[in-house]
Parts: C-alpha cells; sequence; structure tokens
C-alpha cells in the first residue's frame, strides 16, 4: 500500500541512494518540487525500479493526467511534436479552448481516456527523483535552546495536537504582497484545525516561517494569481505566500511542496481564557480540601494539568489523528 506520508521507491531505486545526501522529486514541465523528507523502501513484485505516489501526492506535483491548464507556449510545442499523429494532434486542439496565456481543457475531456494517452505518449505523468545540489544547510538549534524547545513541543502535542500537511506553495492575491499572512481554501484550514486569523507553521528543507492564515473567499483572484489552477477542488492542495517569505523559506521555484502545520503554541495562548476557571476551581478545591501543605503541593501539580488538558479537548477535537497526514 502507497503510504499517505510517504514516497516509496522501488529496491532497485533505493540502491543507489546515498543517505548522506537529500533527494527530491522534480516535474520539469511545471517546474515543481518535493523535497523528500520520508522515503520508504517498497518491494513489489514488479517494476522495482518505479516510484510510488498515492493520489494526492501525483496532484501535488501536478502529474494526473490529462492536464487542465496548459501554457500557450507549452501547447504549441505539443502540437508540434512528431511523435503524435496527426489525429492526436486533432485531439488535443478539440480538448482544449485558449483562456488568455493559457489552454484550459473542456469538462467533458477530463476523463477522455484517448486524451490521457496522448500525454502518456508524451511522457507527462513523469517524475525526476534528483539529488539536491547546492541546498542550504538546514537551520538547527544546539544545547539547552533545542532542548527546552523539544520539550515544550512534546507538551504542547500531547495538550493540543497537530496534522501536518503538505501543500503546494503558489501567490496569495495581489492585496496581500505586503501582509504577513497567506491564504488556503477553507476545506484545508478545517483539515489543519484552525480558524480564520489563526497561526500556521510553514516549513521547507529545515527553514520555517509561522503566518497568519485567511481563506481563499473568492476564486477569480485567486485564479488571476495562479492561472495553473482549474477549480476548486485543485486549489485545496495550493497555500498563497507572500514572495518575502517564500524567499526566508529558501523557496527558488513557485510551485515547491511545503509542509504546513497549526502552531501549537499559539493556540495554548489563544485558549489562556477557557484554562483560568478550570485551574482556579482545582486550586480552591484542593485548598479547601486538604490542610497539609505536602498534599494540595502533590495535588495540585497532577490536577492542574489535568484541568488544562481537559479544557483544550475542543481544540484536539477539531483534527482527527486516526486519519494520519493528508
Amino acid at each position: 500500500r502507497v503510504g499517505v506520508d510517504r514516497v516509496f521507491l522501488g529496491s532497485e531505486l533505493v540502491k543507489d541512494l546515498d543517505p548522506k545526501k537529500g533527494y527530491q522529486l522534480y516535474n520539469r514541465n511545471d517546474d515543481i518540487d518535493y523535497t523528500l523528507d520520508c522515503v520508504q523502501e517498497y518491494q513489489p513484485r514488479k517494476f522495482s525500479n518505479r516510484l510510488y505516489l498515492n493520489y494526492f501526492q501525483r496532484q501535488l506535483m501536478n502529474l494526473n493526467i490529462p492536464k487542465k491548464v496548459i501554457p500557450a507556449e507549452q501547447y504549441a510545442s505539443y502540437l508540434n511534436k512528431a511523435e503524435l499523429s496527426p489525429a492526436e494532434k486533432a485531439l488535443l486542439q478539440e480538448a482544449y479552448e485558449n483562456h488568455k496565456q493559457y489552454y484550459r481543457i473542456k469538462k467533458e475531456y477530463i476523463t477522455d481516456e484517448s486524451l490521457k494517452a496522448v500525454f502518456r505518449t508524451l511522457r507527462l505523468d513523469r517524475v525526476e527523483l534528483i539529488e539536491i545540489q547546492g541546498d542550504a544547510p538546514r537551520q538547527t538549534e544546539r544545547g539547552l535552546q533545542q532542548t527546552i524547545r523539544c520539550l515544550a513541543e512534546g507538551v504542547l502535542r500531547r495538550l493540543i495536537d497537530t496534522k501536518p500537511i503538505q501543500l503546494r506553495s503558489g501567490r496569495p492575491y495581489s492585496t496581500d504582497e505586503d501582509s504577513d499572512i497567506v491564504r488556503i481554501m477553507p476545506t484545508t484550514m478545517k483539515i489543519l484545525g484552525i480558524c480564520e486569523l489563526d497561526k500556521v507553521v510553514i516549513e521547507h528543507r529545515g527553514k520555517r516561517v509561522v503566518l497568519r492564515a485567511l481563506e481563499f473567499d473568492s476564486f477569480d483572484p485567486l485564479l488571476d494569481a495562479n492561472p495553473l489552477v482549474y477549480d476548486e477542488a485543485e486549489a485545496n492542495v495550493l497555500i498563497g505566500i507572500p514572495a518575502k517569505y517564500r524567499h526566508e523559506l529558501g523557496i527558488l521555484s513557485l510551485n515547491s511542496i511545503v509542509t504546513v502545520s497549526r502552531d501549537m503554541q499559539y493556540l495554548f495562548v489563544k485558549n489562556g481564557n477557557h484554562q483560568v476557571l478550570p485551574i482556579i476551581g482545582v486550586v480552591f478545591t484542593i485548598l479547601q480540601t486538604f490542610q497539609q501543605p505536602i498534599y494540595r503541593i502533590l495535588l495540585c501539580c497532577a490536577a492542574v494539568p489535568a484541568a488544562i488538558y481537559v479544557s483544550l479537548s475542543q481544540e484536539r477535537a477539531r483534527i482527527d489523528r486516526r486519519q494520519g497526514r493528508l
């Protein structure tokens, strides 16, 4: 079974990888890169020299065929390909309509098997596995600071929890470029377990930024900023990041795949008012019930974290860990 949050490689491919080096999947046709943070060997009965992606990963990499949106220059080059027959070129011309500088597929051809065969002939359902060259070193923390951060994240994960997902970076609305926000679709917000203006953590090759999230509340401005998006279903894999933060994350290609999760520290502070009354109630009850200081201290140490845990139950319920990552 192909993993939900992992890329499976055939055993022959794994043998050629150097564990000390970094690798990425690269869709050269659409300039989309996907850094491989989690790779697992897969031993199929046949085709041990292939890599295996699930549907969502193929959608991230824009590998599902037929292509729904094609830049005009690429579309013209496909019509000049010698490997296509006149009938196949005629099918391409019939299936797409001009939309500004792009050609968009007609809805009735999205599931057309003959059109899919054309794209297989053009090898547009392929992805490359390449070594990351000249990548910036990962940001690391050392000593006490790293230990404190790991402990804090461990505690917050118990209290609040988070569910990282992979999204493809794109542009936000043009009016958002000078702001400290990102844009994502409402469905994606529900999967992340956040509301508008909550903070999200965006990570890419060891670098991270924390920004507030707003919805893509109108499809037309989204399409103007990201013309390769065909419909709202495809927009669910998109996160609009301002250019200055793409640069801060080391994203050289607009369409890099990033990891996004909700900011647990922000949510803990945000829900502080929900924790005050339960904590006061627990402490007051203990002080009224027990007279010996040692009992009071021990019971407070046990009961206060329990009260905080219970008060944050609604926040934990926003995500479903049983489904794993997207």
